[in-house]
């Protein structure tokens, strides 16, 4: 796994104690390049620091920690699943570098069979997360939450407001 694209979390992050209990428990673990163990993981959170492209909501690029502090506090105590924390992908030099970044770490997790859970960002970014999967599986199902489907054929190139049609 490279790490050369991401930036783990700070414990100063959880500043609410009520948020200890899951990092001191082993459920969820605060990863880098000394202790990934892709066998002793499901699934790993990963945060997107970018918004650059989408012009309406530039406030994305601050959400994967502060959802960090709501998804923690729901995972229970005792859970089966081991989860860890990848930290996030800071924005690239260009916006084409974090999309390529976003394929390859996420590439990366598949390979080393472990779940990503994306955090944040805009939505263009799930372009780097399907050329991942699309990369990786012949065939694979997506599903897409969102209050608008993004089919807009006036970018051409990859933007929030048209990267599914791409």
């Amino acid at each position: 796994m490279t790490f050369d694209f991401l930036q783990p979390i700070e414990i100063e992050l959880f500043e609410d104690e009520s948020l200890y209990p899951f990092l001191r428990n082993g459920n969820v673990q605060l990863l880098d390049d000394s202790n990934y163990y892709p066998d002793e993981i499901h699934i790993a959170i990963l945060g997107i620091k970018e918004s650059r492209g989408h012009s309406t909501n530039q406030g994305c690029a601050f959400a994967p920690d502060e959802i960090r502090k709501a998804l923690y506090s729901l995972i229970p105590e005792t859970s089966e699943w081991k989860i860890g924390d990848l930290g996030n992908i800071e924005s690239g030099n260009e916006l084409t570098d974090t999309y390529a970044a976003v394929e390859t770490t996420v590439h990366e997790l598949l390979a080393d069979g472990v779940t990503p859970i994306i955090l944040g960002g805009s939505e263009d970014l799930f372009y780097g997360v399907y050329k991942a999967l699309r990369n990786y599986y012949q065939h694979f199902n997506w599903l897409h939450l969102d209050e608008k489907l993004e089919l807009n054929k006036a970018y051409k190139d990859v933007h929030a407001l048209s990267y599914l049609y791409k």
